[in-house]
């Protein structure tokens, strides 16, 4: 129940987790839920627009040229101050959920976006007319602030920048697009790192010849991989391939092009040293292998699958880039009532096999034991 105080003109909802409290009710008509329809429909916006969305452990801060504002600042506080909104975002009345979309017609002030960290994994979305632009953070710092800057082409949503904020980042980028009449293709980068202050961009280059653009300005020379999905429905294809790593040195720019997909599956790449516009570097890519030998030495896992190729599916995740999904990695927890850990250690063979913890077998556990193992790892990993 809702309790009203006419008095004060204000409202109280009671909650085991805390109250509600506030003056203003917003009502959703019952039709809604009787129709099936949940949102406004776009189809009804009588002009383009761009959607926006940051989802995930982060909450979005935009800002335009013109000094207007909306979201959250850095200090948590709902700010409201941007013209030219197709559609009035609203959230929670504790703001508890801040993963709010935003639609802004194309033809407005493209905004900047501050992305808020809380401690965890985020991801930004922003798509338009055939376009989707995404990144994925991972693990990023509670109160640290990235940064995203939209790029158009024609009144079009066509890249954007990253930058990373106090600590380094690690992102997985995606940029989609519709490359003819029922044909779509989607390419994602995996293995970027990106330093404070570093920045990387990226952007739908070619959607004729399914060709992607990526730029490096994080001061190191990077060597990711990308990953392509393609659908072609008027030949009934789909294939998902592994492609890389390519070397792209800091200042350059390496452009992705899909050859004749989807029978041929092969991927052009151009590295532009110097971003002149002029490529130095050409070379033919074909997919990764993602069948290995049961336990070979690219396989940490025993699952007959190449590590790489489940890190860029997403069937396994690789937050420090060492190319190992961390499922490899174990931690030692010795048998005291304060648990010790010591640092993970990678398994890339089978790991030595004790009687519990009792590694000297004595019968006791100890730190005896703890130096044997350490003692046996060191080998391990040495050879």
């Amino acid at each position: 129940f809702v309790e009203i105080d006419t008095r004060d003109n204000q409202f109280r909802f009671p909650r085991s987790s805390g109250d509600w409290t506030g003056k203003g009710i917003y009502l959703v008509p019952v039709s809604v839920y009787k129709k099936g329809f949940h949102a406004p429909s776009l189809g009804t916006i009588q002009r383009d627009v761009v959607l926006y969305i940051i989802a995930g452990s982060a909450d979005g801060h935009y800002t335009t040229p013109e000094g207007e504002e909306w979201g959250w600042d850095g200090e948590g506080n709902t700010v409201d101050n941007m013209s030219g909104l197709a559609i009035v975002p609203l959230s929670t009345p504790d703001e508890e959920t801040r993963n709010v979309m935003l639609i802004r017609s194309v033809t407005d002030t493209i905004p900047t976006i501050d992305v808020n960290c809380r401690g965890g994994d985020f991801l930004f979305h922003a798509g338009n007319n055939g376009h989707i632009l995404q990144l994925e953070g991972l693990d990023r710092p509670d109160g640290d602030t990235d940064m995203i800057q939209m790029g158009t082409t024609g009144n079009r949503l066509d890249s954007f920048e990253y930058m990373a904020g106090q600590h380094p980042a690690v992102v997985i980028p995606k940029v989609g697009m519709v490359t003819g009449e029922r044909k779509r293709a989607a390419f994602r980068w995996l293995g970027l790192e990106v330093p404070s202050g570093g920045m990387v961009g990226f952007e739908a280059h070619s959607e004729e010849e399914g060709e992607v653009l990526f730029r490096n300005n994080t001061g190191t020379t990077v060597h990711p991989f990308l990953h392509v999905q393609y659908v072609n429905g008027p030949m009934a294809a789909t294939a998902e391939r592994i492609y890389g790593p390519f070397t792209v040195p800091d200042g350059a720019e390496h452009t992705a092009s899909l050859v004749g997909w989807p029978t041929q599956e092969e991927i052009f790449s151009q590295i532009d040293l110097d971003g002149d516009g002029t490529p130095e570097e050409r070379e033919s890519f074909f997919a990764q292998d993602c069948q290995v030998p049961l336990g070979g030495p690219n396989d940490c896992n025993r699952n007959g699958i190449r590590d790489v190729c489940e890190i860029v599916l997403g069937d396994s995740r690789d937050v420090n880039l060492d190319g190992v999904p961390d499922e490899c990695f174990v931690t030692v927890v010795t048998a005291t009532a304060s648990p010790t850990m010591l640092t993970p250690t990678p398994t890339m063979t089978s790991i030595p096999q004790f009687n519990g913890f009792d590694a000297n077998g004595d019968g006791r556990i100890g730190p005896e034991d703890l130096l044997l193992l350490m003692k046996e790892w060191h080998e391990l990993v040495s050879n």
